[in-house]
């Protein structure tokens, strides 16, 4: 495993094109597992054979891309002052930049569950969930909804990391998370007779258990950045905006693009 003065090292010293491989393979990797968990849950919840299942699964998943681009806002936004602060020798700040994400997450994730339960029918109306597709698809995204913290967390966590140069560690909880969601899904869905909800529990839990393995190697103790996380204090908080909106704007035109498509 990388020791997070090696990752730092990566990014403060070593040559740009060495650190650009460095850094770009386990990305790709670590983007292809992402994909996998949308196609495993599709291929499970097929399994079915039943269509308005089905169609509840791609119903959900730009509400899905909704959470992700809530995460991309803290996460991306954090990820470039953390980078800029390693580049000054500055860990320590750095590392407050962490606690403060942290912190921001656990609120983000308390409204979105909050609105998002109380506004559910709406919402169910908005992704275009009717008939006999309705309740699948209300069965699919509560579970998610409860989850909705652990989701952002997980997706911004994983940025963080590799702003801090641990693109492998990244990959390795990203790579966790996908094994225990194709192990879940039939267990779930089948064995336990939850259908579609089941598919919902097991990524959870799957982005649970990535999430807790990108957490343990954020939080060791040593000599770099994670040494640096300390309580969350607002006087980070005006630097990573400019950075969200267009993170969040991306993810959000790309959510619109698939719930058209749906």
């Amino acid at each position: 495993m990388q020791s997070s003065e090696s990752r730092i090292r990566v990014l403060a010293d070593e040559p740009v094109l060495k650190a650009i491989f460095t850094m770009a393979i386990p990305v790709m990797l670590g983007m292809i597992v992402q994909v996998l968990y949308n196609m495993v849950d599709t291929f499970f919840v097929g399994k079915l054979n039943d269509v308005n299942q089905l169609a509840a699964a791609n119903l959900g998943f730009p509400f899905f891309m909704i959470m992700m681009a809530i995460g991309s806002i803290i996460g991306v936004g954090s990820a470039s002052v953390i980078s800029r602060y390693i580049g000054m020798k500055k860990t320590r700040e750095a590392g407050e930049i962490v606690g403060l994400s942290f912190f921001l997450i656990l609120i983000a994730g308390f409204l979105v569950t909050a609105a998002s339960l109380f506004f559910l029918d709406p919402i169910l109306s908005l992704l275009g969930a009717k008939d006999g597709v309705l309740g699948p698809t209300r069965n699919y995204l509560l579970p998610l909804i409860l989850g909705t913290a652990i989701i952002m967390g997980n997706f911004s966590l994983g940025i963080m990391i590799r702003a801090e140069g641990g693109a492998i560690n990244a990959m390795r909880g990203m790579i966790i998370g996908s094994i225990v969601n194709i192990v879940l899904n039939p267990i779930m869905i089948f064995s336990f007779g939850w259908g579609i909800a089941g598919s919902a529990w097991a990524t959870g839990i799957a982005r649970w258990r990535g999430g807790s393995r990108l957490a343990s190697t954020s939080g060791r103790r040593r000599k770099g950045l994670s040494a640096g996380v300390a309580p969350p204090s607002t006087k980070w908080l005006p630097p990573p905006v400019p950075v969200w909106r267009p993170s969040s704007m991306n993810f959000s035109v790309d959510s619109r693009v698939r719930c058209a498509a749906s």
